[in-house]
């Protein structure tokens, strides 16, 4: 796995992606949080549990990157963050 910094997005503000699986988020500095466009979960959870208990397609795809795994046939856009991050995405999945 190797993480490239694409490039700063705002203050504190850094897309990156990783260049095996085109998963694509912004890391944001000033509050710790990551912006991704695809549902996660941490990469010690379960993703049949997520399956059997229906916040998942049983038929969904997923890829582990940086300690998270992404459900790739899912989309969130909420903001302009989620916009950049989904263009920059080149997981495979739905954009």
């Amino acid at each position: 796995m190797t993480i490239e910094q694409v490039r700063e997005t705002g203050p504190h503000q850094i897309l990156y992606r990783d260049s095996e699986t085109g998963i694509a988020w912004i890391a944001d500095g000033s509050t710790g949080l990551r912006y991704t466009v695809h549902p996660s979960i941490d990469a010690s959870g379960s993703v049949q549990g997520m399956k059997s208990l229906g916040r998942w397609a049983h038929d969904a795809r997923t890829v582990a990157c940086d300690g998270f795994i992404y459900n790739i046939d899912e989309l969130i856009v909420f903001d302009d963050n989620d916009r950049i991050v989904a263009a920059e995405c080149h997981c495979n999945g739905r954009h």
